[in-house]
């Protein structure tokens, strides 16, 4: 991804400065642990009621740093990360093992997401249910219920 920014910006940079980048970015990025609003509240409010999952792009390592410094690891029973599985989301073979390994049945589950393709057409395709989090104002669209904000879920769920 950074070779690719580097090459739409018509900048030459060659692939030893490209690894060095990578790594201070994955190195750095767990450091950074932005909560949107009401976003521990809801977590409170939601373990009550529900088991709680993730699903991942991210490295493992990476994640479990950034769950950790943000105070999250106690809300969530698994953590399925695309590293583990080998694919990345929206690809079904991801859904199905975080499925498996929370011992859920889609039809009973809800994927709650940020990304319409990667979360929302990803959990549909499965037979999950899908909430979008389109908080940085994405394109409305029908496939599921869109929240701007986290207390909205207390609402719907």
């Amino acid at each position: 991804r950074i070779k690719d920014t580097f090459d739409r910006l018509q900048f030459s940079i060659d692939d030893d400065m490209v690894y060095t980048l990578a790594d201070a970015y994955i190195q750095n990025l767990p450091e950074y642990n932005h909560l949107f609003p009401g976003a521990i509240e809801v977590l409170d409010k939601l373990k009550e009621q529900y088991s709680l999952h993730i699903i991942t792009n991210g490295f493992r390592e990476v994640q479990r740093f950034k769950m950790i410094n943000a105070g999250l690891t106690s809300y969530f029973n698994t953590v399925t990360d695309s590293e583990s599985v080998g694919v990345k989301k929206p690809n079904p073979l991801i859904f199905q093992k975080a499925l498996t390994d929370a011992n859920c049945d889609p039809a009973n589950s809800v994927m709650i997401g940020d990304s319409h393709e990667a979360d929302i057409l990803g959990a549909l395709q499965v037979g999950m249910h899908a909430i979008h989090f389109a908080a940085a104002g994405e394109t409305p669209h029908k496939d599921c219920v869109m929240i701007d904000n986290l207390p909205q879920l207390l609402g719907i769920l």
